[in-house]
This record gives C-alpha cells, sequence and structure tokens, in this order.
C-alpha cells in the first residue's frame, strides 16, 4: 500500500484497521467519529462484509443435518464431532435511548467473535446505556451486564437478565473528541480504540470534490433518481446528461462559494442535487440557502 501524508486517507486506513482488531478480538469497543455524511457507515459495514461472506459460505457447506439452533445462534456439529459457531454481525439502531432495547441488544452480540454496530449513536450519551456500555467493555468484571427491570420483557424475548459480554462493539458517531470526553467516562475511552476524521472544512472540501465530483462517484446516485417521487411528487427522468450537468453545476457552485460553505459531505451533495432535478430554475437561490449564504 502506497505511503500517503493525506489526513482523511491515513482515517479511513485506521477506521479499517480498528474493524480488523474487533472482528479478531483484540479491542471490544472502537468509536469512530467525523463529519456525517463522509461514509463512515457504509465503509463499516463494506469492511465488515467478507467477513460476513465467509460466515455465510461456510454455514453453506454444512450439510442441514448438522446445523443446530443455540440460544438463536447458528452453530453446527462438524464431521470430526466439534461445535462450531458462525459469528454474525448486528446493526443496533442509535437514535432509541431505551435502556432496555439497548440491553437486548448487547445480548445478541455478546458471544465472542460477535460484532455490534451502534450506527448514529447519540443514545450512547445517556447515563443508563453509557453505563451498560461501560459495563459490557469492562474486562476486569468479565463483561458482566445486568438489567434491573423490564423482566417481563426480557423473559418474552429470551434474554436473560444478567449475562456476560464478549462480543464486539462499533460505535459510530458525529461528535467531536472533546465533546467525546466529556460524554463517555474515562474507563470507557480507556478501553476504545478511538477513529476521528478531520473536521476541518478545507480538508472535507477537497476530500467531497476529489471523490464525489472529480471521480464522478455521484452519477450512480442521480441516476438512480430518475423516475421516482421527489419535491413536487413528479417523476424526474435525468438523463446522463442532466446528471452530467448536475455535477458540472455542483463544481461551479463549490468553488464559487467553498470559503463559505461550512458543512461539506457526500450526504449535502445529495440533498443540493436534489434540490437541482426537483427545481432547476431557482437551484442556485436554493442551494445557497442550504449553505445559508447571502
Amino acid at each position: 500500500m502506497a505511503l500517503t501524508n493525506d489526513p482523511m486517507q491515513l482515517a479511513w486506513a485506521d477506521m479499517s484497521h480498528a474493524v480488523k482488531l474487533v472482528r479478531e478480538g483484540y479491542t471490544r469497543l472502537v468509536f469512530i467519529g467525523g463529519a456525517p455524511g463522509i461514509g463512515k457507515s457504509r465503509q463499516v459495514i463494506e469492511d465488515l462484509r467478507s467477513y460476513v461472506q465467509q460466515e455465510e459460505a461456510l454455514w453453506a457447506m454444512i450439510a442441514d443435518e448438522n446445523k443446530r439452533e443455540l440460544a438463536g445462534r447458528r452453530t453446527a456439529i462438524t464431521v470430526e464431532g466439534q461445535l462450531v459457531f458462525v459469528p454474525p454481525v448486528h446493526i443496533i439502531p442509535g437514535g432509541d435511548r431505551n435502556e432496555i432495547n439497548l440491553y437486548m441488544h448487547l445480548y445478541q452480540c455478546s458471544y465472542p467473535g460477535e460484532i455490534g454496530v451502534l450506527d448514529d449513536a447519540p443514545a450512547a450519551a445517556y447515563k443508563r446505556p453509557q453505563e451498560l456500555l461501560n459495563d459490557a467493555c469492562d474486562e476486569e468484571r468479565n463483561g458482566k451486564v445486568s438489567m434491573d427491570r423490564g423482566h417481563k420483557i426480557l423473559a418474552a424475548c429470551g434474554v436473560p437478565t444478567e449475562y456476560n459480554f464478549h462480543g464486539g462493539l462499533i460505535l459510530i458517531h458525529n461528535y467531536t473528541q472533546a465533546e467525546i470526553n466529556h460524554i463517555f467516562h474515562q474507563r470507557v475511552r480507556s478501553r476504545a480504540y478511538i477513529v476521528n476524521f478531520p473536521t476541518d472544512p478545507a480538508i472535507l472540501f477537497r476530500y467531497v470534490y476529489e471523490t464525489g465530483i472529480k471521480q464522478k462517484s455521484l452519477l450512480p446516485y442521480l441516476k438512480a433518481l430518475n423516475n421516482r417521487a421527489l419535491g413536487r411528487n413528479r417523476g424526474l427522468g435525468l438523463s446522463d446528461a442532466e446528471a452530467q450537468q448536475c455535477l458540472n453545476d455542483l463544481d461551479k457552485f463549490y468553488f464559487t462559494f467553498q470559503e463559505r460553505v461550512p458543512e461539506h459531505s457526500f450526504r449535502l451533495l445529495r440533498t443540493i442535487a436534489m434540490d437541482w432535478a426537483t427545481d432547476r430554475v431557482h437551484w442556485e437561490r436554493r442551494a445557497k440557502n442550504r449553505f445559508r449564504i447571502r
């Protein structure tokens, strides 16, 4: 792999390394932070997909008569009579602040080799969810997690009121490092592998331009707008030429206002691209409003 000093490329490489560490059990907790919409969640799932595909291939090779379900986990008896565990990846909703829901999600990925991805993790900022995460990652207590309420709900879902967490967790968030230091206990941070993407607007702008516009990675997205009802509930039907024109307009707009645009992300690019496709006549005015440019 070629050496690079580009801070975004270094962060992507660090994130892939972190996913590998949690997948192989070298750490239980990974924090991945950065600006919204740059593709953190997508890349984490992409990095995990190869592991998932390997596990699916392994499961497919096992004879049906040897397959077993053990507490909801996929296991199998091999030819040698050994028990094989096929660990999954769980996507945990981040917006749910309910501690019982988080407790049950953690149980689903509590076996060794299992990974929970807490995407868009505001719930982890609340005290009780934070305590659950801290307990799950506390190796001194063998990851012992317990719940003193909601026992009827837990019993109905087949979840014990106490268990040991031996899986891995990846928390994807939009906090700054200062906010992480304020929100999460030192004991949590000390156990976590932390990846922070650059927040400097100039770095983000260059990244979005190079990957989203110059490399035309937005073209498939713009083409996918075809026949979708947006804005005024009408089909857009963008041709390839119109999609390319949208990229050209984005290119011109960004380089005209790059000094005054406060946030740059794929998500924002898509938003103003949809504005362009919905109302081309007033597109620049609408885009300026998106960026609060006067």
